[in-house]
């Protein structure tokens, strides 16, 4: 994919969040960012009528599962996790197909790498994630690296 600007749609039920992550993501020329805090089929409705080339999802969002298989693999998408990896949250990114994952204690240049990258159809995972997630090409999803690794999350 190339395009002189990636539309990023950001989905989050936090505010906050929503216009922290924008003001970070809009210092970067290439990126067009619009955001969405409604509900589910809000967020539903902004995917199609903003036609993002990526969407970053808090995976903390209530619905966050839900909407997550509505979309599909239509659509590239990042999961962007505000607190540790749990089995839960780790599992979500494996059954949801997303193309990357970003914890919140990456700095923004790592986020913005990521929606470039997910933009280009490579996938993207930081670094402090690895450990416990791996991408499967035949799957075309992340899976768990070990499952015993899960035993000592929360």
């Amino acid at each position: 994919m190339t395009h002189a600007h990636i539309r990023v749609l950001l989905v989050s039920s936090r505010q906050l969040l929503v216009d922290s992550l924008a003001v970070g993501l809009n210092a970067d020329p290439q990126l067009e960012v619009m955001t969405d805090v409604g509900t589910d089929v809000e967020a539903a409705k902004s995917v199609r009528s903003v036609h993002p080339h990526v969407i970053v999802l808090d995976e903390e969002r209530p619905g966050v599962v839900d909407l997550l298989h509505s979309l599909g693999l239509r659509l590239p998408t990042i999961a962007f996790f505000m607190s540790a990896p749990t089995r839960g949250r780790l599992e979500l990114s494996s059954k949801s197909a997303v193309q990357g994952c970003v914890s919140a204690t990456q700095p923004i240049a790592v986020l913005i790498q990521a929606i470039k990258r997910v933009a280009r159809g490579e996938q993207f995972l930081s670094v402090d994630l690895k450990p416990y997630l791996e991408y499967d090409a035949r799957r075309r999803r992340f899976d768990s690296k070990h499952d015993g690794l899960f035993a000592s999350l929360s």
